[in-house]
């Protein structure tokens, strides 16, 4: 094998283990200022490097034309409006957002969104355990969505009302 291949094969190895390490960089933890937030559970910031649509990991809030959705918003807003907050990637869903966890000053935002019913956990894509004890316990206090009559899980009033799933 002439040299030149092994040193061209070396520099293609080096520029994979590159990219890995950069994609996994992006998949990480990070701070960033909120911007805006959208709805219960979707929000932009600003992180050092850009401006970024988040998608919160796990839970899935009522939609605005849904009862509770303003709630919901409001919920979200509250604890993160123009604060710092440490952003935990999961991933990116298929509109682009980055999924994640938030903290904000140590609160967990998500779990935080369940516990006052502002949210349900999205069983489709939750796995912490606790999510689930928390739903359950906002549930039996009748806290927030739950002191409605029959709540609809947001998944389903998609479906209802607009014919598609997110």
């Amino acid at each position: 094998m002439s040299r030149f291949i092994m040193v061209l094969r070396w520099l293609v190895f080096s520029l994979l283990v590159l990219l890995a390490a950069s994609a996994s960089a992006r998949v990480a933890s990070y701070e960033g200022r909120v911007l805006r937030v959208v709805d219960g559970d979707t929000l932009v910031l600003r992180s050092s490097y850009q401006v970024v649509r988040i998608r919160l990991a796990e839970i899935d809030a009522p939609e605005h034309d849904q009862p509770y959705g303003t709630e919901a918003r409001n919920a979200l807003a509250n604890m993160v409006n123009g604060r710092m907050i440490r952003i935990v990637a999961i991933g990116h869903d298929r509109y682009g957002r980055v999924v994640a966890r938030l903290y904000a000053d140590g609160l967990d935002v998500n779990a935080a969104l369940v516990e006052e019913g502002s949210a349900w956990v999205y069983p489709q894509y939750a796995h912490d355990p606790n999510l689930y004890t928390a739903q359950r316990e906002a549930r039996n206090a009748g806290r927030g969505l739950w002191a409605q009559e029959n709540p609809i899980p947001p998944w389903e009033w998609r479906r209802r009302q607009h014919g598609y799933f997110r």
